[in-house]
């Protein structure tokens, strides 16, 4: 995992919100907590999230305790 400041867009425990644009695996317009962060390295994984090698993928965790991998592109900031 990756913890620098590398032009990601969120850092590690920072709330989050799913975008309700999101596809529905990803559930749209939850909260979460980014508790990781992965930058994409090989095709394999830009294929499976359906992202680009260079993009980032976090792994957030709802209220609940789940959790689960997302490409930033779904993520927005938390506004209370």
């Amino acid at each position: 995992m990756y913890f620098g400041k590398e032009n990601k867009k969120f850092t590690w425990g920072q709330t989050v919100q799913v975008k309700k644009e999101a596809p529905k695996c990803f559930h749209p317009s939850e909260i979460a907590s980014i508790c990781g962060i992965t930058k994409i390295k090989f095709d394999a994984m830009a294929q499976k999230y359906n992202s680009n090698i260079g993009d980032w993928l976090y792994t957030i965790e709802f209220t609940g305790g789940t959790d689960m991998q997302i490409p930033e592109c779904y993520l927005e900031e938390y506004e209370e």
